[in-house]
């Protein structure tokens, strides 16, 4: 697990730190540079998204860009987890949670189909190239 400690919440981010040490069999990794997070969502068979309220995030471009399936508890903006197949979201229902992590973590095939939409969402709507021509075209209608 990687998590690392935001300024803003510290005292939760350590009080989740501590309790993830105690976990016999997680590994708890603070942070890890940009150059080197591709290489842990190319070896995590799911990327969990714990977060109640978050736009759409960086790491979880960063797990999709690396084909890495998305668990999410309660995030999904535009519900695109659904609408474009490359992860599952939970609604805050930590049972419903449970289940789709016990799915995704036991299913190799649905994993590598999520994995792959992801991938091809980000490549499609996120890529530099892409961007950059939007954003030309936007301006010269200006």
């Amino acid at each position: 697990m990687i998590a690392p400690v935001v300024r803003d919440h510290k005292t939760y981010g350590e009080s989740i730190q501590k309790k993830a040490k105690k976990i016999k069999n997680l590994e708890l990794i603070d942070f890890v540079i940009p150059a080197e997070i591709h290489d842990f969502y190319m070896k995590a068979k799911v990327y969990v998204l714990s977060s109640e309220l978050e736009g759409f995030s960086n790491t979880m471009a960063e797990a999709m860009q690396s084909r890495c399936p998305v668990l999410s508890y309660n995030v999904n903006p535009d519900n695109i987890l659904h609408d474009h197949q490359f992860g599952l979201c939970a609604e805050k229902d930590m049972d419903k949670f449970y289940q789709d992590f016990e799915v995704l973590n036991s299913n190799e095939e649905l994993r590598g189909e999520k994995g792959v939409n992801g991938m091809e969402y980000i490549n499609t709507f996120h890529d530099k190239e892409t961007i950059i021509n939007q954003f030309k075209e936007l301006l010269s209608t200006v």
